[in-house]
């Protein structure tokens, strides 16, 4: 009943064409964390050819088939590097090291997040028009990046995310909304807030007219 009433709702998609040093380390998440841990239980298993007696063996191959959940659940850290490998450099998993001890994430960390660094730039250049924006980013790592990065920008951003108390939150709704209680007011302190997934619901922030 009120649909033609309701503002029309632009929806554009982004294709990113990742830098080859993080399209590199997405792919080697997503594809050959398998194939490593392959390659390092063939390699395990020659060692324990060579000499039987060494009591390590037993125990390393049972940590290594404990990695191979982490090994099939690649595709996460796959996501996760696509978005920024900073995030991946930070991340303390077991397939995060893996990929660490190939030297793919270092230099996918040099060449910059080119994903962050392209939201950034857009939520400068919107905020200058007058927007207000809300980033949703399923990775907390993101989230500080992105925050961090927006601050040093200049621009007014709050985050919104896991493990907040309450009050946290609810200032940085307020914040953003310009008065109490989530009510559009007066008295805007931020012009973006940055969400996880754990923020898609409770909150008003109505004010937004861009969502990324």
């Amino acid at each position: 009943e009120i649909s033609s009433e309701l503002p029309k709702v632009m929806v554009e998609t982004v294709l990113v064409d990742p830098d080859p040093a993080e399209l590199k380390l997405a792919e080697a998440a997503r594809m050959h964390l398998r194939e490593i841990l392959n390659g390092l239980t063939e390699r395990l298993g020659e060692i324990g050819e060579v000499d039987k007696s060494d009591a390590r063996i037993p125990n390393l191959r049972k940590t290594l088939q404990s990695l191979r959940g982490t090994a099939l659940g690649g595709v996460t850290l796959a996501r996760k590097a696509a978005c920024d490998p900073l995030a991946v450099k930070e991340s303390d998993s077991a397939g995060a090291k893996l990929l660490k001890s190939r030297g793919l994430v270092e230099p996918a960390v040099k060449a910059g997040g080119t994903k962050r660094e392209l939201v950034v730039n857009l939520t400068e250049e919107l905020v200058a028009n007058g927007e207000a924006v809300l980033i949703f980013t399923e990775f907390a790592a993101l989230a500080d990046h992105l925050v961090s990065d927006l601050r040093d920008a200049g621009v007014r951003v709050a985050c919104i995310k896991g493990g907040m108390s309450d009050k946290a939150a609810t200032d940085a709704q307020d914040g953003f909304q310009g008065g109490p209680g989530g009510m559009i007011g007066p008295d805007v302190r931020y012009d973006v807030v940055v969400l996880t997934e754990t923020a898609k619901h409770g909150l008003n922030l109505q004010r937004a007219s861009v969502l990324i």
